[in-house]
């Protein structure tokens, strides 16, 4: 049944979302899928070339999940729907058109179960108020972001919320740059290696800034 497909591409989505994407790739005909079927699946397959970074040039694909859900009690699948909007949008660099579904999705967070997708949801609104300079309330999405993945033991992507943190303006940070690395120092060791190196980097670069070049060379030989 194509419900049970959906259900082991979903299982997929955070682990290997590369096997969700052949998962999903290798319906046959998805294109005679109607109603919730036909939003379910373009819901998944959105969900999983952003997984593996696949950009988006359009947005007729999301859309469908998006109209479908838009008057359903299914409240976390809309939220979900308007987050993949978003990001779609991001994608094409409308970051304009970005926040509306964004902040849509944000509206239901109260009724969202996964905290995967509450997470992912203030991430992808700091990095849109980011790119339209709008630095406060960046950091301020970013918090939320962070407190979420620090309960949740969301490590990797704790980590990146902070390394976006620290990308922001000085003037924005304030004097809390020193507390935001050694948040990170704390958590480096506990994430992928790849994660690991861009982390130290940063820490490196950060040391440097503050004419700290002995330690600054510690972290960039820890990033190589």
């Amino acid at each position: 049944p194509i419900t049970s497909v959906f259900a082991e591409a979903e299982s997929l989505m955070y682990t290997h979302p590369d096997s969700a994407l052949t998962l999903l790739q290798t319906i046959p005909t998805p294109e005679q899928l109607t109603g919730q079927e036909q939003a379910d699946y373009a819901l998944l397959l959105t969900q999983a070339k952003s997984r593996n970074q696949i950009y988006a040039t359009s947005d007729s694909l999301i859309r469908i999940a998006v109209d479908y859900y838009q008057n359903s009690d299914e409240m976390e699948q809309k939220a979900k729907s308007l987050l993949y909007l978003g990001d779609v949008m991001m994608d094409m660099e409308r970051y304009a058109d970005a926040t509306l579904p964004l902040k849509q999705a944000e509206e239901l967070m109260d009724k969202i179960e996964d905290p995967r997708i509450q997470t992912l949801i203030y991430s992808k609104l700091a990095y849109v108020n980011k790119k339209v300079t709008n630095y406060n309330s960046a950091l301020s999405y970013y918090k939320k972001a962070l407190t979420i993945n620090n309960i949740n033991k969301f490590n990797d992507w704790y980590v990146s919320n902070i390394i976006n943190i620290l990308s922001l303006p000085t003037e924005t940070l304030k004097d809390s740059s020193f507390y935001y690395i050694q948040l990170l120092e704390e958590k480096v060791p506990s994430v992928q290696s790849s994660l690991q190196s861009k982390a130290y980097n940063n820490i490196g670069t950060f040391y440097e800034e503050i004419n700290n070049i002995e330690i600054a060379k510690l972290y960039f030989e820890k990033a190589f």
